[in-house]
């Protein structure tokens, strides 16, 4: 199956090797897009604020 990933273009991801009946388990959302939900997630664990931001100086997150 391919998806789009925005401006970086296409890509291909295997289907999920599941039928039931003429049911299609094809892709319900497109996957995010890289960087979309590492600042929350880092703050969901806790990581200050002012570290995600040395981080992002440092090139290490790219957002």
């Amino acid at each position: 199956m391919e998806i789009s990933l925005g401006e970086k273009g296409q890509t291909k991801l295997p289907r999920i090797p599941v039928r039931v009946g003429s049911y299609d388990f094809g892709l319900r959302f497109q996957p995010p897009r890289m960087g979309e939900g590492t600042e929350d997630l880092l703050k969901s664990i806790h990581i200050p604020a002012e570290e995600i931001e040395e981080l992002k100086k440092e090139g290490v997150l790219v957002f």
